[in-house]
């Protein structure tokens, strides 16, 4: 329910505003790196830092060098995407054949590769196809 805050004055009712008697304060915080004043809801804690919006880049370039190699490592298939996509088509298609050749080769992984092969020609029949023709 909202009320009315009024003020008397002189017999005028002055600077009156509505205001919810329900409403709570908002939370303030203070950006540790711009020293302004903000709704908390505005700002991360971050390294027990409080930060807000507007300086969250300047902020997080700091850390990069220091932790981005342990983000990385944190986020292996996230990471791995990443890095495959960052290389040039040739360049993916020889780092994955190695490595494809490396596990095909492994003993604990021969017959699982074997398989694989199997399945991939069966899923894509029409190429298999052409592949043959071409052959």
């Amino acid at each position: 329910m909202i009320y009315l805050r009024e003020q008397i004055e002189n017999r005028m009712l002055i600077g009156a505003a509505a205001y919810d008697l329900q409403q709570q304060p908002t939370p303030i915080a203070r950006c540790s790196v711009c020293g302004e004043y903000l709704p908390a809801v505005d700002t991360r804690e971050i390294l027990s830092y409080t930060v807000c919006e507007d300086c969250m880049g300047e902020f997080l370039e700091g850390y990069v060098k220091d932790f981005s190699q342990s983000y990385a490592a944190s986020e292996p298939d996230f990471f791995v995407k990443y890095w495959l996509a960052s290389l040039e088509p040739e360049e993916r298609q020889a780092i994955l054949g190695q490595a494809y050749q490396r596990f095909r080769a492994a003993p604990e992984s021969h017959s699982f590769a074997v398989q694989l092969e199997h399945e991939f020609a069966r899923d894509n029949l029409t190429d298999f196809i052409e592949f043959l023709e071409d052959d």
